[in-house]
């Protein structure tokens, strides 16, 4: 069994993302996909990963004006992308290995940031969600 939570808080968007184990065998190799459509996101909707900052575990998108962003982050993310063609970005979490009647969780964030200084919101993200490798 999988699920999902989405709570908003005066500043950002938490996220959590889990799932039980209702086998006899552990589960392994969880990966997942956690696509940001940008589409209806006015003014962050141009078809090019030109306006993204992509590093572990942050991939952020930046305005056509160029002082807004649009940044998700996650736990246990190797490597965030983005898909021009769509256009979206992603920082896919991998799930911990779940031993069978356990429940393992990942958690995220997307926020908004308006202002010049990407690197430092990047580091916040990195701060909150240390990197991992693509093998974790």
């Amino acid at each position: 069994t999988f699920g999902s939570s989405v709570r908003s808080t005066h500043d950002n968007v938490e996220m959590d993302l889990w799932v039980e184990n209702g086998t006899s065998e552990t589960l392994t190799g969880l990966r997942t996909q956690i696509c940001v459509m940008l589409k209806g996101a006015v003014g962050f909707n141009d078809q090019t990963d030109g306006n993204k900052v992509l590093q572990s575990p942050v991939a952020a998108a930046e305005s056509e004006s160029g002082d807004r962003w649009i940044l998700t982050a996650w736990e246990r993310c190797p490597r965030p992308w983005g898909n021009p063609a769509v256009p979206c970005m992603h920082a896919d979490p991998i799930l911990p290995d779940c031993p069978p009647g356990q429940t393992v969780k990942v958690r995220g964030r997307l926020w908004f940031y308006e202002g010049a200084d990407i690197e430092h919101e990047v580091k916040r993200g990195q701060d909150l969600f240390p990197a991992v490798s693509a093998g974790t």
